[in-house]
């Protein structure tokens, strides 16, 4: 819903123009509301996840938690570019295009398959504790 939208970008805007000291902020001003939000949420969910699973498991968790820290690392990176002329892919403009298209196109990967695996793992680690809570 976020993405279809623009919530967090219209929100965003309309701090950055009402909060002067926003203004120079080198990326997407998100980034400082809604990242330590996000990040505190994923790393309680995450530690849920980690208690009381077995190694396979939990390497899932970390490799989703990577992925999850690329997402957020390449929104920030894509502020950066957008903002200033210094962050450039190449220097032919349909090239730095491509650049910064395959930048969101990993992201938004990154970001479905990190908050899929999430849901997932929380699902089926709740879903199969209560079944078999259940049966006993």
């Amino acid at each position: 819903m976020d993405d279809a939208i623009y919530f967090h970008e219209r929100l965003s805007g309309f701090l950055v123009q009402e909060v002067t000291f926003l203004h120079g902020f080198p990326s997407y001003i998100w980034t400082l509301f809604y990242s330590p939000f996000l990040i505190f949420a994923f790393l309680y969910l995450a530690r849920h996840l980690w208690k009381g699973t077995h190694q396979k498991i939990k390497k899932r968790i970390i490799v989703m938690a990577v992925m999850f820290s690329m997402a957020i690392f390449l929104d920030f990176l894509d502020g950066l570019v957008q903002k200033s002329d210094i962050f450039i892919f190449c220097r032919d403009s349909l090239c730095d295009e491509r650049g910064i298209h395959l930048m969101r196109l990993f992201e938004e990967v990154f970001e479905v398959i990190a908050l899929g695996l999430l849901g997932y793992f929380l699902f089926e680690k709740y879903l199969f504790e209560k079944k078999n809570d259940k049966k006993r």
